[in-house]
């Protein structure tokens, strides 16, 4: 029986699961994603491979894994994978894997990315969560994306500290949930508005997945594999996490033209959809 995504992310050492660092259980999502992929040729590209650079913004960690690129190739073993950092992870190449070493803060790095002729079905930002990279990276990778593509964007409740000497943009959740509001990209700030309009006419969809949601997953899949056991979460059972499954299972069925405002102190996880027609 194949193991799931959250018990090969757990093994692989990467926090997308429930027991390293400040898991974040961003696997259950991914899964109802990647599931109808998971036999097919598919590009997925992923933005940070590896934690550190948060803490000050430099290319000098050494670059000594890439947990979460080897959680996506035991589960999706026909895809191939596409890794974006700051440091040098092209050690780490294969013939299954490419490595772009670009800043998210330079847009001529990122440019060399959206020109390298790849097209995306998936592209995940797990870079350093700092806005104005967050943002200036939606803008020059999104046209990346094929038609229907998936664009996510981890961790928007956190940013490094460094952020105060980035130019300045609104927090991501504001920008995204502005656009869920009216259709537009309004207060934009370093990043000039010509740089968000072609996404207007480009994206299909905005989902918000919140913290709550993410804790109780996480609860319940330690609870039933006996990883973590503390004593209120022994109280709940499997019939509360089966109900929360089908939130999220709904959610991602509806995510197609479903735009929904995010919890402002809870947004974790932002899924946008491309159009169809790109």
């Amino acid at each position: 029986m194949s193991r799931s995504l959250t018990q090969i992310a757990n093994n692989c050492g990467t926090d997308k699961g429930t027991v390293h660092g400040d898991s974040h259980g961003y696997t259950f999502v991914y899964e109802l994603l990647l599931a109808p992929y998971r036999k097919l040729q598919f590009n997925l590209l992923e933005i940070g491979l590896q934690v550190a650079p948060e803490a000050d913004h430099t290319a000098s960690r050494s670059a000594t894994d890439v947990p979460s690129v080897k959680m996506w190739r035991e589960y999706c073993s026909k895809a191939h994978i596409y890794g974006v950092d700051i440091s040098d992870f092209s050690a780490f190449q294969t013939d299954w894997f490419t490595f772009f070493q670009a800043d998210c803060g330079r847009a001529d790095q990122l440019e060399l990315v959206a020109q390298s002729g790849a097209a995306f079905d998936f592209i995940i930002d797990d870079g350093s969560h700092a806005s104005y990279h967050q943002q200036l990276t939606l803008c020059t990778l999104f046209k990346s994306l094929k038609p229907e593509g998936t664009y996510i964007i981890e961790d928007l409740h956190w940013s490094p500290t460094y952020e105060r000497n980035l130019p300045t943009v609104p927090k991501t959740t504001d920008v995204l949930g502005n656009f869920v509001s009216c259709g537009k990209f309004a207060d934009t700030g370093s990043i000039p508005r010509s740089a968000w309009e072609p996404l207007e006419h480009q994206i299909e969809s905005i989902f918000f997945f919140d913290e709550d949601t993410l804790i109780d997953l996480r609860r319940f899949f330690n609870m039933r594999h006996q990883t973590l056991l503390p004593a209120r979460e022994r109280m709940w059972g499997r019939g509360h996490l089966r109900h929360i499954k089908r939130q999220i299972q709904q959610a991602l069925r509806t995510i197609r033209g479903d735009m929904r405002p995010p919890r402002q102190s809870l947004a974790k996880l932002a899924v946008i959809r491309k159009h169809a027609d790109g």
